[in-house]
């Protein structure tokens, strides 16, 4: 059975993982390449409120616009597959790159917003790549906190965490999360 598309509106956590958890990402080229293409397939068809990307996974929060051009769900495969397309030329592999199709749970209020939203921005801490979720440059995290103009919605962000963790990035729901 097909999997339905984004549906315009509603808030996603949207993740995915490299085929036989197989590295998505080998260098910084490979990260900020994956980062361009996303800013110029999905950027214009939802708002992005946060993403971390790791060696053999990515997570994601985003909504797609009620009057995108396309197809949200359109968006991301055309991301995917381009990205899967160059790094298999560059890297000399051949097959599916990503397990299809990505996953997603729907946030329903903002406290789950900001409970996955926690998730996605310290899931690097959580697989033991770094001790501190600042010194990870793949995610949205610097962009969260900076004043420099960004496509995130980091506002809404900044809102939801306000509102809903006091502060406390200590003790978040994992069990709301997925398993990676």
């Amino acid at each position: 059975m097909p999997t339905p598309p984004l549906a315009p509106g509603t808030r996603y956590h949207i993740y995915n993982r490299g085929v036989n958890r197989e590295v998505l990402f080998r260098s910084a080229v490979h990260y900020r390449r994956f980062l361009a293409l996303l800013g110029h397939h999905v950027a214009p068809c939802a708002r992005v409120y946060a993403f971390a990307l790791l060696p053999n996974h990515f997570h994601f929060i985003l909504e797609p616009h009620a009057d995108g051009p396309r197809s949200c769900s359109q968006a991301l495969s055309n991301a995917f597959n381009a990205y899967a397309k160059g790094y298999n030329l560059v890297t000399g592999r051949v097959g599916a790159l990503f397990c299809r199709p990505f996953q997603r749970k729907v946030i329903t209020n903002e406290a789950y917003a900001a409970a996955a939203t926690r998730y996605v921005l310290l899931n690097a801490v959580k697989h033991g790549l770094v001790t501190d979720t600042a010194d990870w440059p793949w995610s949205s995290w610097e962009a969260m906190h900076s004043e420099r103009p960004t496509l995130l919605a980091r506002d809404d962000v900044r809102g939801w965490l306000g509102a809903h963790d006091g502060g406390d990035w200590e003790g978040f729901d994992e069990s709301l999360q997925p398993q990676t």
